[in-house]
């Protein structure tokens, strides 16, 4: 054991050639090293664990899910229409290094560095025959010095490595704002005795594990998405269990959990339901979204190589699908078939720009909202996707992977949202004006509500992502002032 760790770690330098024999391929020591600046860069920014990095998709990129598997660690195509992020770390294939750099005009290069990825001992040995040519040079005297040197020093002559790929570290980074809680004054705990809960915690039928999107269909059933389940849960309006489908997969109508892959447990994210009964999920760590038809039967599915973690659907006047691609910064609108019709948006802090984009909501009138996370707001948008305005929402911008925010627009303006964070429902009015804060519990830090959804008849569903729960409450209590 002591040898084969030897072999495998402890073996060559930077700029150097693999000088053990015994090992096929392996990482070359220029990882240690970026993998070192890289701990660096989170200290310096204060971002920690929360440091993004993304890899280029088109290469292979082992080990570098084990080592960076404590960052906020994913995947981007960098062939088409990539632009760098900036306070990011970007790891490129040379090949794609072209596409990355007609872009830096756009963004603050902190270091950039050029690396071996992989590394394999020469192949020189390849088609020698093992009596004549392996033991004929071992023999013969003008080689004898050329295999002391490297059984006894690990000295591969006239051995080279050259680099494979780039890393880039982005810079122009804005240290954000810490998290706040809503003001004491204007928070409120809902009536217990008037919330139903729907399921609780498990992974039997009836229950879930970190349950987030929420939609019904024009018969007011119930449409959970059951994340760390890897399925939906279908429930009638009085809380019976009807049916569920989807499992953990990548294939058709199967969604995917990144753990495999070395990141936290997730699963899907979003879902919406249009007039027909069609199912649209947000499959988002498949980077795609998956239609089902109202027998919950696969359909098609759309979005890979153009969605970056999808968090959430809305169906807009037309019937069209908004899709938050929330990776991408952007929302992107299809059809029911798939086709890509429209996109608005990109990075930034502008009018129509976002930064992790994590739900969208399209409101009776047709205006479409926006929770813009990390820019701790919403935005307003006609129902051509032209900007309106927007509202502060300061308790958003956690980046904890659980605590993406979902919203849901009323018919009057009034908008309600939900802070997983710091355990609220938010309810703003049409002016934007703040006007309570709501916990689902006495202790607001033992609930995280995330998915939302308000039916014909006035009740409230909500997804509790810590405690495993669907709640049912009337929405007149939510839109009630808090009690002094």
């Amino acid at each position: 054991v002591p040898a084969a760790g030897t072999a495998a770690f402890d073996e060559g330098v930077r700029g150097g050639a693999p000088p053990e024999l015994l090992i096929y391929a392996q990482g070359s020591p220029d990882l240690s090293a970026i993998r070192d600046a890289i701990d660096e860069r989170a200290d310096a920014t204060g971002l920690g664990n929360d440091l993004k990095i993304v890899h280029d998709d088109s290469v292979n990129d082992w080990p570098w899910p084990w080592y960076l598997r404590d960052y906020n660690y994913g995947y981007i195509n960098f062939a088409t229409d990539y632009v760098p992020e900036s306070g990011t770390v970007a790891l490129v294939s040379l090949s794609n290094q072209s596409n990355v750099e007609e872009y830096l005009d756009e963004v603050e290069i902190v270091s950039s560095e050029e690396y071996t990825h992989m590394w394999w001992f020469p192949e020189f040995y390849k088609g020698l025959d093992q009596t004549t040519g392996f033991l004929g040079d071992v023999l013969q005297g003008d080689f004898f010095s050329t295999w002391r040197r490297y059984f006894i020093d690990r000295e591969v002559a006239n051995a080279t490595s050259s680099a494979d790929r780039i890393v880039y570290f982005f810079g122009d980074f804005e240290q954000p704002a810490p998290v706040v809680t809503a003001t004491p004054e204007a928070e409120g705990v809902l009536n217990q005795e008037s919330q139903t809960i729907i399921a609780g915690p498990g992974e039997e039928e009836e229950e879930f594990a970190q349950p987030a999107g929420l939609a019904l269909d024009s018969d007011g059933n119930l449409y959970v998405v059951d994340t760390l389940n890897q399925r939906v849960q279908i429930f009638a309006p009085d809380g019976t269990f009807i049916d569920a489908f989807g499992q953990e997969g990548r294939d058709q109508g199967e969604f995917w959990d990144p753990s495999e892959d070395d990141f936290s447990p997730d699963g899907p994210w979003g879902i919406e339901i249009d007039e027909d009964g069609n199912i649209y999920v947000a499959d988002t760590w498949n980077h795609r979204i998956q239609k089902f038809d109202s027998d919950l039967e696969f359909v098609l599915e759309w979005g890979g190589g153009d969605l970056f973690g999808p968090r959430d659907i809305a169906i807009d006047a037309d019937g069209n699908l908004l899709v938050v691609d929330t990776g991408n910064k952007r929302i992107i609108k299809y059809s029911p078939e798939g086709e890509r019709l429209a996109e608005y948006g990109e990075a930034g802090k502008g009018d129509g720009q976002f930064d992790e984009p994590s739900s969208i909501s399209v409101a009776p009138n047709g205006d479409i909202y926006v929770a813009d996370f990390w820019n701790r707001r919403v935005q307003h948008f006609d129902p051509a996707f032209e900007y309106i305005d927007e509202f502060r929402v300061d308790t958003w911008g956690s980046k904890g992977v659980t605590d993406r925010a979902y919203i849901v627009a009323l018919e009057d303006g009034t908008v309600v949202a939900t802070d997983p964070a710091n355990g609220h429902l938010l309810v703003f009015d049409s002016s934007g004006t703040w006007q309570a804060a709501w916990s689902l519990l006495p202790e607001p830090t033992l609930s995280r509500p995330v998915g939302i959804v308000v039916d014909a008849e006035g009740q409230v569903y909500i997804s509790d992502g810590l405690t495993s729960e669907v709640r049912r409450l009337p929405l007149s209590e939510l839109l009630a002032p808090p009690a002094p």
